[in-house]
């Protein structure tokens, strides 16, 4: 596996600040995608150069005069493909232990054991119920 596709699957090791993680999300993002192309899938109804614009002024420090709302991150994680960047930043700064991404086959064991375990307390009701059918 490459170097550098290895670092993606780890995450960075550290963030100066917010705009860091989010200049880190924008520009290493899963899809390739330009700024422009972002920023156009983010604000839909501005013009592509408008919303490239309000784009890179808002993950920049120096431009104050524009921040992202919450519901703006959270859609540019998604556009972007590449949400660690801002769960990794907080995680770090709050002191929380970062987490583990969910592959598909990770995700699909969780599943099948905690089907698993329904299917054992459904056993288990059964007897139970038998019992009192019994009695």
């Amino acid at each position: 596996m490459g170097e550098k596709k290895k670092r993606q699957e780890q995450g960075n090791l550290f963030y100066e600040d917010i705009y860091d993680a989010l200049q880190k999300m924008v520009h290493g993002n899963a899809y390739g995608f330009s700024m422009k192309e972002i920023a156009a899938r983010l604000w839909p109804a501005k013009k592509p150069e408008t919303a490239r614009s309000t784009l890179s002024r808002a993950i920049t420090e120096e431009y104050s005069d524009i921040n992202l709302d919450p519901q703006e991150v959270e859609k540019s994680m998604e556009i972007t493909g590449r949400p660690e960047d801002i769960i990794y930043y907080f995680c770090d700064k709050f002191g929380f232990e970062r987490p583990v991404r969910k592959t598909r086959d990770s995700l699909k064991q969780e599943v099948m054991s905690r089907f698993g375990d329904i299917q054992e307390l459904m056993k288990d009701l059964n007897k139970k119920m038998d019992k009192l059918r019994d009695e």
